[in-house]
């Protein structure tokens, strides 16, 4: 599958999500999508703060994980 150029988490979980379970449970990694725009343009949104850093590692440490798994039970190993 081709997946399209996108920094928008639920629309890759909406496309993974038609060939596995898996992706229902990675939906608070949702909030993740606000950052790829808050990096790119500084100043246009709230300020982020440390517990918010805390809160969006853990996700995307979370999904890592998940897709790695995923990635594993298909037979395909990531470094």
């Amino acid at each position: 599958m081709d997946f399209p150029y996108t920094h928008n988490i639920s629309t890759l979980l909406e496309l993974c999500s038609d060939y596995a379970d898996w992706p229902t449970s990675l939906r608070e990694a949702e909030e993740l999508t606000d950052y790829a725009v808050t990096t790119r343009h500084p100043g246009e949104t709230t300020e982020v703060t440390a517990r918010d850093v805390q809160r969006a590692i853990e996700l995307a440490e979370q999904v890592c994980g998940r897709v790695r798994l995923a990635l594993r039970e298909l037979g395909m190993e990531m470094i």
